[in-house]
């Protein structure tokens, strides 16, 4: 059996009227279940931060920058440090 979970903040401060800054903080929590007697259980904090600029009303271009912390067994699997840059076109309807 596996549960997850999630609690996240989401911040944004406008700079101007065609951009903005935001930044987000979260919380993720994993339960798994193996048998009666092995059960794993971890928490994971979470922060991300992006800046977007408005290049006309309809289109814009975001980048973002995402730290999901450590993932991995440190006997089994080994430990890794995920982060994720992105860059983003959007349309507005």
């Amino acid at each position: 059996m596996r549960s997850a979970g999630v609690i996240c903040l989401i911040v944004s401060w406008p700079l101007s009227t065609c951009s903005r800054i935001s930044s987000s903080f979260s919380t993720r929590f994993c339960s798994t279940t193996y048998s009666d007697d092995c059960v794993s259980t971890k928490v994971n904090l979470t922060w991300g931060v992006s800046a977007q600029f408005d290049v006309s009303p309809r289109w814009g271009l975001r980048f973002d920058y995402d730290d999901y912390g450590q993932a991995g067994d440190e006997f089994e699997t080994g430990r890794a440090s995920l982060d994720m840059w992105s860059m983003n076109v959007l349309f507005r309807f």
